[in-house]
Parts: C-alpha cells; sequence; structure tokens
C-alpha cells in the first residue's frame, strides 16, 4: 500500500511540471480571454492593406474615448470607441476589431459592437450607417510580446468593404506592464503618474534632445483641494521628420531617485509659441508637448522634471532639465 501511494505521489510531482510546461500557453490564454475579446497573433501578411492606400481599401472614420487598465490577474486592459465605413445601410454582421503593430508583432482583439446614436447628430456631413458603429472591448496583454504598438482599427463591413484606421494612439509592452503612451490633452489629467524604479531609466540616453520648457505652474482647481501641475514646452531630436513623431512622457524624479512617468500629448510647436524658429519650422515644426497631472497624484516631495522623448526603435532619448517644483500640500 505504501509503495503504491509512493508511486502516485511520484507520478504526481513528476507529471504537473511536465503539463505546466506544455500547456502553459493555454493556462495563460485562459485567463487572458476570460472574456469574448480574444487576442489572435497574426501574420504580416494579413496586415498588407495596412496604410497602401489600395482602392479596395475603404477609409474608415472612427476613435477612441475610453482607456482603462485594470490591476486584476489579467492585468485587462478596456478600450472603447466607434468606427465606421460610409455606406448606405448598417450590416448587422460587420465587426470591428483592435489590431497592434509593432516590429515583428501583430494582434487582433476582437471587440462587441455597441449603439452610438449620437455620433449622427455630431457628424451631419458624413454618410453614417446606423446607430451600432460604436466598439468595446476589454481583453488581456499578457501574451503580447515586448514592443512599442501602433493602434489600427479595422472595420469590415462585408465581404467586400474593409478598411484600417490607423490612429496616434501607442501602447508599451515591457516588463512593468502594458501602458498607453500617447494621449489627448483632454485625456491627460485623468491618468495618474506611473512609477518607474531608478534601474528603467538606465540606457535611455540614447539621442541628444533639444529641449525648451516654456511653462511650468501649479494651478487652483474647483472642488478639489490638490492643483493641477502643468508642464508644456517642446523636445526634438535633431533631424528628426514630422512622421518620426512618436510619444513623449515627462518624468518626475524625487529626492529618493524615484520616477514618475506623466504622459503629454504632442501638439504643434505653433500651440506653444507663437513664433516658430528656423530650428523647428521644417522638420520638427510638430514637436510641442503639453502635460498636466493632479498633484495629489504625487508624493509630496521636490521633483526634478525630464524628458523622454522616443521616435523609433534607435531614436530615443531623456533629458535631465535642471529645473525643479515642490509639490507641498
Amino acid at each position: 500500500m505504501k509503495s503504491g501511494f509512493r508511486r502516485f505521489i511520484l507520478t504526481v510531482v513528476l507529471t504537473v511540471p511536465l503539463f505546466l510546461f506544455f500547456y502553459s500557453d493555454y493556462i495563460i490564454g485562459t485567463l487572458k480571454n476570460g472574456s469574448e475579446q480574444s487576442v489572435e497573433r497574426i501574420l504580416n501578411e494579413e496586415l498588407r492593406d495596412l496604410d497602401t492606400g489600395r482602392d479596395d481599401v475603404f477609409e474608415v472614420h472612427g476613435g477612441l474615448y475610453q482607456y482603462k487598465a485594470l490591476d486584476d490577474l489579467r492585468s485587462t486592459i478596456i478600450l472603447s470607441g466607434w468606427a465606421f465605413i460610409e455606406r448606405e445601410n448598417l450590416n448587422p454582421e460587420r465587426s470591428v476589431a483592435l489590431v497592434f503593430v509593432a516590429p515583428g508583432n501583430f494582434y487582433r482583439v476582437k471587440t462587441t459592437t455597441t449603439n452610438r446614436p449620437d455620433l449622427i447628430l455630431r457628424y451631419p456631413n458624413l454618410k453614417i450607417p446606423g446607430e451600432r458603429i460604436g466598439f468595446t472591448s476589454d481583453f488581456s496583454p499578457l501574451l503580447f510580446n515586448p514592443g512599442i504598438y501602433r493602434l489600427y482599427i479595422e472595420v469590415i463591413e462585408d465581404e467586400e468593404m474593409r478598411g484600417f484606421l490607423r490612429t496616434n494612439y501607442f501602447f508599451i509592452k515591457d516588463s512593468t506592464g502594458f501602458f498607453k503612451a500617447s494621449y489627448t490633452v483632454d485625456e491627460l489629467p485623468l491618468q495618474e503618474p506611473r512609477y518607474l524604479p531608478s534601474m528603467y531609466i538606465k540606457g535611455k540616453e540614447n539621442e541628444t534632445v533639444d529641449y525648451e520648457l516654456n511653462h511650468v505652474r501649479n494651478y487652483e482647481v474647483e472642488n478639489r483641494d490638490a492643483n493641477l501641475l502643468v508642464i508644456y514646452g517642446w523636445a526634438n531630436i535633431p533631424g528628426s521628420g514630422e512622421n518620426d513623431r512618436k510619444w513623449l512622457s515627462v518624468l518626475l524624479r524625487s529626492t529618493k531617485n524615484e520616477y514618475y512617468q506623466i504622459g503629454a500629448a504632442i501638439v504643434p510647436y505653433s500651440e506653444i509659441s507663437p513664433t516658430v524658429p528656423s530650428l523647428l519650422a521644417g522638420e520638427a515644426a510638430d514637436s510641442g508637448f503639453f502635460a498636466k497631472v493632479y498633484e495629489d497624484y504625487l508624493p509630496a516631495d521636490t521633483y526634478t522634471i525630464l524628458l523622454y522623448l522616443y521616435e523609433s526603435e534607435t531614436r530615443f532619448g531623456i533629458v535631465d532639465t535642471g529645473h525643479t517644483i515642490t509639490l507641498n500640500y
């Protein structure tokens, strides 16, 4: 009896690691795909229509209006928006998918369509096919490979009508998780700063970054105890073109050498300064940035402002501005 029990225990001990080894992707996938919005890795050939301008690829109108990251087992990401191709009648079988594209990595995420009757009134000049042109998706990025992903929105109205919307939204997957890296100005105060260990900053001083801080100021906010911290200016890697522009974030370094990352919106330089110097007039006119965050999202301390500018896999850099600001509330 004892020898039989020992054999059973030995079998379990030997088989469980093998099971986990061979089926780890399935187990993670089950956690990842806890909802119907599953993540599918796709081949580059399937995305040959992206940015090709082919006549059989239709123009897609759309955008995002919600991004949320949950702190759960699946690291769930929620994205909602709207997208459609102009046509007379809405196909009830139409589908909308989110396509994340990074060098060598392509992922398609399913969505669920929702009603957006408000868009018909908002865009009277567009031929909107019906109310059900919204979408929402909750998915897990656990199986995404590390990289910087641009988001495309894919719309398939029927077998003959298919198109992609190339957005200016970027998402980063790295050892610290999956997060949104580009924002509109309206989104900025809603995001909480992302804590980064000091070791994360090492090795990111790749290129020289020219910059100017035009504005660093605290503003009182009605019905809120803490002020709003606003930072804007311009930053540019010499030799950059407009198409190289990716994203910029403001890094606040505390006296404890801890870093907090604040996403910034990339805006035309003309919105930052009324006079564009000759240095920026051609190649980098779109080099302005705008960041704002509620102060109570940060620990009280004195912070040094750094700028982290990323334009491509080989063109990125961090610059220490030397400018400090004290949050004392």
